[in-house]
């Protein structure tokens, strides 16, 4: 060993390895050390609660030289599917999907007709309207265009509209509905599902004060600055709590053929309240693991840090992923495994966004997204209040509505040249 550098406590020096006949088989430069002082205990009581001990780190950049063997996407699909119906059996999701989320969407258009009303409603059947007359007649703020736009489309659903080469054509006169007593019977006879129907008690009430811009739609969601309502929904809420099962016990499968002594690198994209994150955490080797948490709000990073303060190798950082991350400091190809959950629809063009995603994989390295892909009213008029739901700006692919379905995820992500596309739902 040669000593290179001394700097008051701290030491760099080159290190030659050699066998018993003096070959060299190893060499480590500017290897640092820096002198611990283990202070005797001075009588304070705080000097008695802490101890001295080394914890084993290894050197970033080693220990990745070789793929991680994941399985094929066929196999894991195979293996998520075999586990989808105790997961939905586990979650009631046949209860969920086929009684409580029709009574819900009903609730919300429902809520859409009280809203209009509120502000102004007066066409009668047979009468005619082109949309941007409706949005002026009824002063809706600007930022709001595309909520009140949507809004028709599910008076058409609803049949209280009909679509025309005019415009709209009214077919019958709205009424107004006793939105606190259905919400409440809903609360009261499904109290397994609370976090859904206290979302949409949130806002579906609302909706007047939002097209008008009287009301801010972000008070809604966090209600005196708290992030419960939403912590709540994700983690307990619609089918999120099954679906979070099967992407932690799918990344358990793939890690199986994980080679011996590799270690995983883990990029979690849009982080949020980290309602996927422990999930994902617990499938993974401790002993094994980098992760980085990621969320383009510096909120929920601050918020992720302290909750997940108790694993060791997770490290966390903003991140946009509509720019590029290596200019954001999260370098490229360096990550086996990418997760994401609901976030790349919420950008401006989802191809670009998954460009991006792309560019952060090592060689042999999954991305694992999860995504909502049915547009329905509910989703249009609780997520469509915040501004960000209508920023999509890729409109030859999505014309109306943030979501693509199955077949258009897989088209996107396979443009974008990920291999072995495959989805389940």
């Amino acid at each position: 060993a040669r000593q290179i550098e001394r700097n008051g406590e701290l030491a760099v020096c080159d290190i030659d390895v050699c066998d018993e006949q003096g070959r060299a088989v190893a060499e480590v430069r500017r290897f640092c050390v820096e002198r611990v002082n283990h202070q005797q205990a001075s009588g304070d009581i705080n000097d008695y609660l802490y101890q001295f001990h080394w914890e084993p780190r290894r050197l970033r950049g080693t220990r990745v030289e070789r793929t991680c063997q994941f399985p094929s996407s066929d196999e894991l699909v195979r293996s998520a599917e075999r586990q989808l119906p105790a997961a939905w059996k586990d979650h009631a999701l046949d209860q969920f999907h086929q009684q409580i989320l029709p009574t819900m969407e009903r609730v919300i258009l429902d809520a859409i007709q009280n809203a209009w009303l509120d502000l102004g409603w007066s066409f009668r059947p047979g009468e005619r309207f082109t949309t941007e007359e409706f949005i002026d007649h009824h002063s809706i703020a600007a930022e709001h265009r595309d909520l009140a736009r949507s809004q028709l489309h599910w008076l058409a659903v609803d049949g209280a509209l009909q679509a025309d080469d005019e415009g709209w054509r009214v077919e019958r006169t709205l009424e107004r509905a006793d939105l606190e007593g259905r919400l409440n019977e809903l609360a009261n006879g499904s109290p397994r599902f609370a976090p859904d129907v206290a979302l949409v008690g949130a806002t579906a009430p609302e909706l007047a004060g939002v097209l008008s811009g009287r009301t801010v739609p972000l008070a809604l969601f966090f209600p005196g600055g708290s992030n419960e309502l939403l912590e709540r929904y994700y983690t307990q809420g619609f089918d999120f709590p099954a679906y979070r099962d099967l992407i932690a016990s799918t990344i358990s499968e793939a890690i199986k053929s994980l080679p011996p002594r590799r270690f995983i690198r883990v990029l979690e994209i849009g982080g949020g309240t980290g309602s996927l994150t422990r999930a994902v955490l617990e499938s993974l080797p401790a002993d094994r693991t980098e992760y980085l948490f990621t969320d383009i709000g510096p909120g929920f990073v601050a918020s992720a840090k302290e909750r997940f303060a108790e694993f060791p190798f997770v490290e966390f950082r903003t991140l946009d992923i509509e720019s590029d991350p290596a200019k954001q400091g999260v370098p490229g190809n360096s990550y086996d495994l990418v997760v994401a959950t609901n976030v790349l629809h919420a950008t401006e063009d989802i191809r670009q966004s998954l460009a991006h995603v792309r560019s952060s994989l090592a060689p042999g390295g999954m991305f694992l997204c999860l995504e909502v892909v049915n547009r329905t009213p509910l989703t249009d008029n609780v997520f469509g209040l915040l501004r960000g739901w209508w920023r999509f700006a890729d409109h030859e692919l999505r014309p109306e509505s943030p979501l693509l379905d199955r077949g258009q995820w897989e088209s996107a992500l396979s443009q974008s040249g990920f291999d072995e596309v495959r989805s389940f739902s």
